[in-house]
């Protein structure tokens, strides 16, 4: 993992944040080369590193990575949920990497945190002092809006959004939170309350992630409903097939019966694969096998402590940006899919190269 100095909050943590020259080319697919020409286009300059291996700033590797990316995949498909009744399947996990990947690389993202443990507001560092580390106060910690502020008390959405880093912002959460189902259950229209909040966010950002907590409510079926696409993460355990189809009539029953329309696009995510273990194989082979159209080819994610511990010290693997990290490597292959179904265009992005 990349060493940085933690000052406590997550645009702190990234004030000496760099890459250089060939980790910019790998995680575009691109020759190193073609990042020199775009380095000069731009006219940016190392900011660290050394005279040999040259690193670049954090706001010019997004400048540097949306000239390789972003520019050439604008985005149609916009709000994001990663979805699953079960708990501990990699749902925050993929919404903290993703949303992370995808500002590194050129992408204005917001991420909705609409889980009340608010894990995925920690991992982004937002309940830390700035500059001890310490978390933050009571006083602090009350002051501190999400939706559920936004939903009862009318609050401007804006007045929600926290910056985290350049090119990604967050709505977060707390155990206020745990109130917002009951609040909907009384509302008119309480399946698309996020949609109205959404709407007006829709010009303003390239994606919209949400994170949400294992269950089927009001506050679920809101992110859902509010989705372009639905990013169905499965764990590839013994029970893997019949949670997923009991997951996916639920979605069908609730988009074609209830709200009479289409189910969103559906991307399901296969985490958690091991090779050897047999259990894992073969729930791979029966998810592949029954869902497979909702699967990119030869795709799942493998186990990796990369992935927890990229979390605990907050800094998103792409921001290491090890080679050698299968974590990573799966990460960007996500990220490839999610594009591709994102994008108005088709091709397939240049990311290919990386994760091939």
């Amino acid at each position: 993992m990349l060493t940085l100095k933690k000052k406590g909050s997550f645009m702190n943590t990234f004030s000496d944040f760099g890459l250089n020259k060939s980790q910019l080319a790998r995680l575009a697919g691109l020759s190193a080369t073609t990042i020199r020409n775009y380095i000069e286009e731009l006219e940016v300059y190392p900011t660290g590193g050394s005279k040999k291996i040259p690193k670049y700033s954090l706001v010019d590797c997004r400048k540097i990575l949306k000239k390789a990316i972003a520019s050439k995949f604008p985005i149609e498909k916009k709000v994001h949920t990663f979805f699953n009744f079960k708990g501990g399947v990699g749902k925050t996990t993929f919404a903290y990497q993703v949303s992370s990947t995808l500002a590194l690389f050129g992408y204005n993202v917001l991420v909705i945190d609409t889980d009340p443990q608010y894990n995925l507001s920690t991992a982004f560092g937002v309940y830390f002092e700035g500059e001890t580390g310490n978390p933050i106060s009571d006083d602090k910690m009350s002051n501190i809006k999400t939706l559920y502020d936004v939903i009862t008390y009318k609050y401007p959405v804006e007045s929600a959004v926290i910056p985290v880093f350049d090119g990604l912002s967050l709505i977060p959460s707390n155990l206020n939170l745990t109130r917002l189902d009951q609040e909907l259950f009384t509302t008119t229209r309480r399946e698309e309350q996020f949609n109205e909040i959404i709407k007006p966010l829709r010009s303003k950002y390239d994606f919209i992630i949400m994170d949400v907590n294992p269950s089927i409510s009001n506050t679920n079926l809101n992110a859902i409903n509010a989705s372009d696409v639905i990013n169905v993460v499965a764990e590839l355990q013994v029970f893997s097939l019949s949670s997923t189809n009991m997951l996916l009539t639920e979605l069908d029953d609730f988009f074609t019966e209830k709200m009479r329309k289409s189910v969103p696009t559906l991307n399901i995510v296969p985490n958690k694969y091991n090779p050897k273990d047999v259990s894992s194989l073969k729930a791979t082979s029966a998810l592949k096998e029954t869902y497979g159209n909702y699967i990119r080819d030869g795709f799942h994610v493998r186990q990796s402590s990369d992935f927890n511990r990229s979390s605990a010290e907050m800094i998103p693997l792409v921001f290491a940006s090890n080679k050698n990290s299968n974590a990573l490597h799966d990460t960007l292959e996500l990220v490839d899919e999610i594009l591709f179904l994102s994008s108005s265009n088709k091709e397939r992005s240049i990311l290919k190269d990386e994760v091939a």
